[in-house]
């Protein structure tokens, strides 16, 4: 088996395609018809046209001990001009945490505040669960006040239009 290390070049171009063509969020998804409980989900995606950048982004990812998720996207009839859009993704806090935190040095923008939010936001689910048996959707351990506006610092960078009010009242209003 292959035991590379990503070196710092490598994870600088990591950081700058984050920064340049990548997305980072938490984001509450609801699931259940009528319960309709809330979680976490933590999301990082590079995009690009070009394939091969996005087979080097997985490259690097796996040398960090990550398996990103690659999708591509389906062309719609109507834009079949455009190019073919490629996805590397994870939405999981377990490869989302040694992947920022191995990225973090190097990235500068709005996404490195991202970063600490999301970082800050794993770290304290983490130890809100630890110790906690859970098991099903009916017995989701709820969020702590602190980790709500974790996300809302988060969410609110990534839609500046929302007030912080409004999208603190739909996280809390989900977790009932």
């Amino acid at each position: 088996m292959d035991n590379q290390q990503a070196t710092q070049t490598e994870l600088a171009w990591l950081a700058g395609m984050l920064e340049g063509d990548g997305y980072i969020n938490i984001a509450f998804n609801r699931v259940g018809r009528k319960l309709k409980r809330a979680y976490a989900l933590t999301a990082i995606e590079f995009m690009n046209t070009d394939k091969a950048i996005i087979e080097n982004v997985v490259s690097i990812a796996k040398k960090v001990g990550i398996n990103l998720y690659v999708k591509q996207a389906e062309q719609k009839s109507h834009l079949a001009r455009r190019k073919i859009l490629y996805r590397a993704s994870t939405h999981r806090m377990k490869s989302a945490k040694p992947l920022l935190e191995a990225m973090r040095p190097y990235l500068v923008g709005e996404k490195s505040q991202r970063a600490d939010y999301m970082l800050a936001f794993i770290n304290s689910r983490q130890k809100t669960l630890a110790g906690n048996r859970h098991s099903g959707w009916n017995n989701l351990v709820k969020y702590t006040p602190e980790e709500i506006e974790l996300v809302v610092k988060c969410k609110h960078l990534v839609a500046p239009w929302k007030s912080s009010e409004t999208i603190r009242a739909e996280l809390v209003a989900s977790q009932l």
